[in-house]
């Protein structure tokens, strides 16, 4: 397996970014973060990633809280569902009800 630490500064995000695409405002983020992500990348760029959320237009109201955890199973539009490595989720919720 190979990580792009380049990618991975940005994957907090880019998570969000997939989990709100019907949503025009993100009021609160749940986000769920390998522990190995803070070993492999380290605490500071952790911590930059989080500032790039803060950035974004959606995100700039939200609030938000996270967990790290350990072997995450789940799956993407590409995989089956089984253990990951490295992984980042989130929840989003917005202030408006979606019908569809």
């Amino acid at each position: 397996m190979k990580v792009d630490k380049k990618a991975e500064s940005s994957a907090p995000k880019n998570s969000i970014t997939m989990s709100a695409e019907n949503i025009n405002s993100i009021k609160f983020a749940v986000i769920f973060e390998c522990a190995g992500r803070l070993l492999l990348i380290g605490k500071e760029k952790i911590f930059n990633s989080y500032s790039l959320i803060m950035k974004d237009k959606k995100c700039n109201n939200m609030d938000m809280m996270g967990f790290y955890s350990g072997a995450e199973i789940g799956l993407t539009k590409k995989t089956s569902s089984g253990v990951h490595a490295y992984t980042c989720t989130t929840l989003v919720f917005g202030d408006e009800l979606l019908l569809e």
